[in-house]
């Protein structure tokens, strides 16, 4: 099947990009903030026992994340003075409120990314909508 979002285009056909106040790079940080159940399978780096549920080995690097790392990623990103657009499970904001309120003191900008990463939306089938009490 051909891409039919957009059409070819080749970078030696493109005008050239020009950013703000001259600059010759520009970038962004796109910090992904999960969560992931304890108890369903998920990413394992050590193969031999992801099928267990809880599987302490795997759900140890996966839980270090919002204990330490996003404060140690915060406080570099503050160091550099450097602005993080975050893709973000919605069950951190439930589970995990100071790193919201961390991002909200900082203005990050927030990207939907599930809701969490133990549950692939590919599985997922449509929910229907809750109906509203009569009035």
């Amino acid at each position: 099947m051909d891409n039919q979002l957009f059409d070819y285009s080749p970078i030696v056909e493109r005008a050239p990009i020009h950013w703000p106040d001259g600059a010759r790079v520009a970038f962004y940080v796109g910090l992904n903030v999960e969560h992931y159940a304890v108890d369903r399978p998920s990413t394992s780096i050590f193969p031999d026992t992801r099928a267990l549920a809880p599987d302490p080995l795997n759900y140890g690097w996966r839980d270090y994340g919002p204990r330490v790392g996003i404060w140690r990623l915060i406080e570099s990103l503050d160091r550099h003075q450097v602005r993080a657009s975050v893709m973000l499970n919605s069950d951190v904001a439930e589970r995990y409120p100071q790193i919201i309120r961390a991002g909200r003191e900082r203005n990050w900008v927030w990207a939907a990314h599930g809701k969490n990463n133990s549950i692939l939306q590919a599985d997922m089938s449509p929910r229907r909508s809750v109906p509203t009490s009569p009035r």
